[in-house]
């Protein structure tokens, strides 16, 4: 899938076309917030990032789609990576820029990043990592399908792995 749409949305795969929008994503503190991602100085490792993943998804270890409106507004990203070695399962990630957080666009993205990895890859299940104080991000999973498997400690932070089933 190097483009899809949804009822709102366009996702096509990340391209240096998208430097801009990885620097402004992970730049802002208060997305990257639950992470883990060191923030961005500078361009050039959003630059050095998309370079990266271009390789991974050569490999296929990786997909990672820049979100847009239907009007062509980059909003954010999704990707499918983690992928388990029983070669069933994979992870589920997307950040959004703030001002569209909470229109439902997240949970849109991720159910057709999920049939993507259903129909193209033969994933069977998919999960996410997650700290357990990013209610934001534990809703938008469960609008998807997702509930609880367990509860970790990464850091000396409390953690949630969510899962679903296709």
């Amino acid at each position: 899938m190097n483009f899809a749409e949804t009822a709102r949305l366009k996702l096509s795969l990340i391209s240096h076309d998208d430097e801009n929008l990885i620097y402004t994503l992970r730049s802002d503190e208060e997305i990257i917030k639950y992470t883990g991602i060191k923030k961005y100085a500078s361009s050039n490792e959003a630059a050095e990032y998309i370079e990266r993943i271009k390789k991974n998804m050569q490999e296929k270890s990786c997909f990672v789609w820049a979100i847009s409106t239907k009007e062509g507004e980059k909003i954010g990203t999704g990707c499918l990576w983690n992928f388990t070695r029983d070669g069933l399962g994979a992870e589920v990630g997307y950040d959004l820029l703030k001002p569209h957080w909470g229109r439902g666009y997240a949970p849109e993205a991720a159910l057709k990043i999920m049939e993507f990895g259903r129909e193209f890859l033969g994933k069977e299940y998919f999960f996410a990592e997650l700290r357990l104080d990013n209610q934001r991000s534990i809703r938008v999973l469960e609008k998807c399908g997702f509930k609880i498997s367990h509860e970790l400690e990464i850091d000396g932070k409390p953690w949630v792995q969510m899962k679903t089933s296709c």
